[in-house]
């Protein structure tokens, strides 16, 4: 991201605007959640459905950039910003 500052967690939408669960493979199983920190301009490395639209940048929990996502299945997709 150019300006790290300029968000701190992210969510990712479908078609309608509905939260899809974020994925993180952990060693004792798959954690979901609906949001995912950034720090530094940087997440993990983390997996979505294929039904993932839009990426929503978020700061201090208000949404403050949109970007329509166009992610290839199987393998790493890099989002850069």
């Amino acid at each position: 991201m150019q300006d790290a500052s300029s968000a701190d967690e992210f969510r990712v939408l479908d078609a309608d605007d509905r939260e899809l669960d974020i994925l993180e493979i952990a060693p004792g199983g798959v954690l979901t959640r609906k949001r995912a920190s950034l720090v530094d301009g940087r997440s993990a490395a983390l997996g979505v459905v294929d039904r993932a639209w839009t990426l929503s940048l978020l700061k201090h929990g208000a949404e403050v950039r949109r970007l329509e996502l166009h992610l290839v299945p199987g393998g790493l997709n890099v989002i850069e910003i």
